[in-house]
């Protein structure tokens, strides 16, 4: 496994597209940061670091590396030549989630810290006791749409499809929640809490600990399994 990390992680450091749409994806903040009025009463430093995932456009951004990255041994060939060396599907498999969620969370952590120091320079600084929860939530979330993202990936192994659905498929959940949501009316249930767009949104959001924040912090562990365990299902069945 030691040796299969490595070798993900050398591809990883060379990979442009990750430095590329890293910067596209703070450029994005440093633009909005600029056009938002600093004198407004309602905008400071952490109102405008709480909007980074919208700003950053971030989950549409990062699933563009993610999916080159996981798609692109199985396109180019080294997929075969690794497991033709008597590889495990399994062991290739967990080496490259892994070193897709390092990259991913660096990535995220990145643009984050940009986006924080860009607030405190041009807002108002104002903190409270929400920014670390707010950290690790929407860390949390982003979790899973790595998971999402890699899932996507692997099982369709095409990087242009798996870009595509990558970005798609939230959206498309969010409209049939909002679907099932009209033609079956729950009294006090939102269906809307199986989107990973509300569930990202509810972490956001986040002041004090609520029934919604317990549902999308389960949810966003469930998920992940669900996903990782169903790609991982499917690859192992893979013909080499």
């Amino acid at each position: 496994m030691g040796k299969l990390l490595k070798f993900e992680f050398a591809k990883l450091i060379k990979a442009k597209v990750f430095y590329i749409c890293l910067f596209v994806s703070i450029a994005i903040v440093f633009i909005f940061g600029l056009v938002a009025d600093a004198d407004s009463p309602s905008v400071n430093s952490l109102y405008f670091f709480k909007s980074f995932t919208e700003f950053s456009l971030i989950t549409t951004v990062i699933a563009i590396p993610i999916c080159i990255f996981v798609c692109e041994d199985a396109q180019c060939g080294a997929e075969k030549t690794v497991l033709g060396r008597g590889v495990s599907r399994s062991k290739f498999f967990f080496a490259k989630y892994i070193s897709s969620l390092i990259a991913y969370m660096l990535f995220v952590l990145i643009t984050m810290a940009a986006t924080y120091i860009f607030a405190i320079i041009k807002f108002n600084y104002y903190v409270d006791d929400t920014l670390v929860p707010f950290i690790f939530l929407v860390l949390l979330g982003l979790f899973m749409f790595h998971a999402l993202f890699f899932a996507i990936s692997t099982i369709l192994g095409k990087n242009g499809f798996a870009i595509a659905m990558a970005i798609l498929i939230p959206t498309i959940l969010q409209l049939l929640m909002m679907l099932l949501e009209h033609v079956i009316d729950l009294e006090n249930f939102s269906f809307q809490i199986f989107s990973f767009n509300d569930i990202l949104n509810t972490f956001v959001r986040y002041t004090e600990w609520n029934k919604d924040l317990t549902w999308s912090t389960v949810l966003s562990i469930v998920y992940p399994v669900l996903f990782i365990g169903a790609a991982h299902e499917v690859y192992v069945r893979k013909e080499n």
